[in-house]
């Protein structure tokens, strides 16, 4: 299926949201393109809630390594939106 991601947390400025597929296990979510590239990764995610629009996870983001080498993460929330099956 395709899904529609649109980030709540922070508020992104485009409304339009990144349209792709989503693959991942309980670790990571991973947002690809047609082309395989990845678009987003969510880490440590979490199913807030689900209906037949689509669903909502949280989790973090990676932002870069902190002074003392150690991974930084920022909180993140998505809303995906199914867009399309896919056939």
């Amino acid at each position: 299926m395709k899904f529609k991601v649109i980030k709540q947390i922070p508020k992104s400025k485009a409304k339009k949201g990144m349209i792709g597929i989503l693959g991942g296990d309980n670790k990571d979510v991973e947002l690809y393109d047609d082309h395989d590239s990845c678009l987003a990764k969510l880490c440590k995610p979490e199913l807030v809630w689900i209906n037949k629009f689509g669903f909502f996870l949280r989790g973090f983001e990676e932002c870069g390594i902190g002074k003392y080498g150690i991974q930084k993460f920022r909180y993140q929330e998505w809303y995906c939106e199914i867009v399309e099956e896919i056939k």
